[in-house]
């Protein structure tokens, strides 16, 4: 008679530790997009032309012509910070991505964002706050290794 009172108890016990834990799936990682020693002007007709990933670069699924109306562009030192302003604009690693700069006649492609899909577990009041690492991407055929938690795609003139 105790050992099933003592099965239904830990059965019960069980279920509720299990019942107040918490998953989150953590969002998507932006990286930053910096142009680096650009002489001036020469980044104001900046496109980014978006491919579904691993197409070669054939059929542009969208392109964004870069305007201080839908971007925020923010220049520091001789570094130019490029970032969408419409959340769906922005580089993610599910797209393979063309820069073109027209007025120098250049074309930066950014291919292969590897991303790792993180998750978090705890208590039931977690708070879901994180956010997917990125630890490459390949800037015109060369890998670059990243910092996870603060992915930056340096493009240098």
């Amino acid at each position: 008679m105790v050992r099933p009172l003592c099965f239904v108890l830990f059965t019960m016990f069980t279920g509720i530790i299990i019942s107040c834990s918490k998953t989150c799936f953590c969002t998507t990682a932006i990286p930053r997009l910096h142009y680096i020693g650009f002489p001036a002007g020469s980044t104001d007709s900046m496109r980014i032309i978006r491919f579904a990933k691993g197409s070669g670069f054939r059929s542009p699924l969208d392109t964004l012509r870069v305007t201080p109306s839908n971007t925020d562009l923010t220049l520091k030192g001789d570094t130019l910070w490029v970032q969408p302003l419409e959340e769906n604009r922005r580089i993610i690693s599910i797209y393979d991505y063309i820069v073109e700069l027209p007025f120098l006649r250049r074309k930066d492609s950014i291919r292969n964002i590897y991303e790792l899909y993180d998750q978090v577990k705890g208590k039931s009041d977690l708070e879901c706050n994180c956010t997917n690492r990125i630890l490459s991407y390949d800037l015109n055929d060369s890998t670059i290794q990243t910092i996870p938690e603060a992915p930056v795609i340096n493009v240098k003139f």
